[in-house]
């Protein structure tokens, strides 16, 4: 495979990943006199992939593994790199869009992390997509892309093409002409086949004879070209679909409760601080209180603890508090003004005042009802005092139990 060459460097043997999600990788061995680094051009008969040499995953301070039967060994990755997971990850800075953002916008802010390049050809209904609130905590802009992918739905995806650019959107399977191949295995159990080949011309999303194309790895040597081919929907391919889907959602922080403290209320909603520097402060967290219509006004720099409802960076949540208090608590919110109570600080003080009149006055009738005087005389004079309690009760507390009453 003479033709095969990284930056003019022959390739004598290698492999080449196309997924149906991600960064298209390749793994080298070179006749080179000297290492390539940084971005590189992989021309396959023709061909042309643009990458980046990475890292060796063992050892991040040099960019190849070393010498392999007198071949220079190179891993490339699509792109710019910054799309990787693992030790090599680039890293993101958290950020939180409170008032909201377009999915361009949170793409943009992704790649822009990645150093990557957005492709020309993302649909436009797609990036105008608006999302009410969205955020990055640290972790790896790969996988703030993918959880952006996986939010969005609908079976959108994201890749790193043979032009090094990002796409996102939903893959449209094509028919194309078959290619000059011969079968030399087949394992339909697990929806994959091996194909010798004199092109590089496989890539996933064609439908070559009646089945789908879901991923690519192509290898060679110097005088055979081979591909394993996945076709959808094989068995083996839901499987890794569904463990993928669920090691992204293991390792999400979306899925965590984080304390932290409340810094101000807006309405419906409040500013959280979270302890850890790995998320970002939410300036538009909803409070979820565990009853129904119910409103709560929170003092600043009481304690709380976030989440996330349906595991998505879209829907911060307060749901549960800890030292927080609460100047006003409103159980029937939706309810006609003055048909019920609110529960507030000075009611709870008048109650207890009424509460401790009233037991003085009830502690009092034996004490009047002295034997000179007929007992209906104490009990008079102990409802007289209840009644008085009361009434200043009624004035403190702003007629709360009138409001009971009127309320039904």
């Amino acid at each position: 495979m003479t033709d095969i060459l990284l930056n003019d460097n022959p390739v004598k043997r290698g492999d080449l990943k196309l997924p149906y999600q991600g960064a298209w990788t390749a793994e080298l061995d070179l006749d080179a006199d000297e290492v390539p680094t940084g971005a590189v051009s992989l021309v396959c008969l023709g061909r042309t992939f643009s990458g980046s040499v990475v890292a060796d995953p063992s050892d991040p301070t040099i960019t190849l593994s070393g010498q392999s039967g007198g071949w220079y060994r190179c891993r490339i990755v699509g792109g710019a790199g910054g799309l990787q997971v693992g030790a090599l990850a680039n890293p993101i800075e958290p950020q939180s869009f409170d008032q909201g953002a377009t999915v361009q916008q949170v793409l943009a802010y992704i790649l822009g992390q990645a150093g990557e390049v957005m492709a020309t050809d993302i649909s436009a209904d797609l990036l105008s997509r608006f999302l009410t609130q969205w955020s990055c905590t640290a972790g790896s802009c790969g996988g703030a892309l993918a959880a952006l992918a996986d939010y969005l739905g609908g079976g959108i995806v994201w890749r790193i093409r043979a032009d090094g650019l990002v796409w996102l959107g939903v893959p449209a399977p094509a028919a194309v002409d078959a290619p000059d191949y011969i079968v030399t295995d087949i394992a339909p159990e697990t929806g994959q086949a091996a194909w010798d080949l004199t092109t590089f011309d496989l890539e996933p999303d064609q439908i070559i004879d009646g089945l789908t194309l879901r991923q690519v790895i192509y290898t060679w040597q110097t005088d055979r070209l081979r591909a394993l081919v996945t076709f959808a929907p094989g068995p083996v391919n839901s499987l890794y679909a569904l463990f993928g889907g669920w090691l992204r959602r293991a390792g999400l922080d979306y899925l965590r409760a984080i304390p932290g403290r409340i810094n101000s209320q807006s309405g419906s909603t409040v500013e959280f601080q979270p302890d850890s520097s790995a998320f970002p402060p939410y300036r538009r967290t909803a409070i979820r209180l565990g009853l129904p219509d119910t409103e709560v006004d929170l003092l600043p720099n009481g304690r709380a603890v976030a989440c996330w409802e349906g595991g998505t960076p879209a829907a911060p949540v307060l749901q549960s508090f800890g030292s927080s208090q609460a100047s006003k608590i409103k159980i029937g919110a939706s309810a006609p003004l003055g048909t019920l109570p609110l529960v507030n600080k000075n009611q709870r003080d008048a109650e207890q005042t009424l509460d401790q009149a009233i037991e003085a006055a009830i502690d009092a009738i034996p004490t009047a009802a002295a034997p000179t005087e007929p007992l209906a005389v104490a009990i008079r004079v102990a409802l007289v005092a209840i009644r008085a309690a009361i009434a200043s009760y009624e004035g403190t507390a702003g007629q709360y139990l009138t409001t009971i009453l009127e309320g039904g």
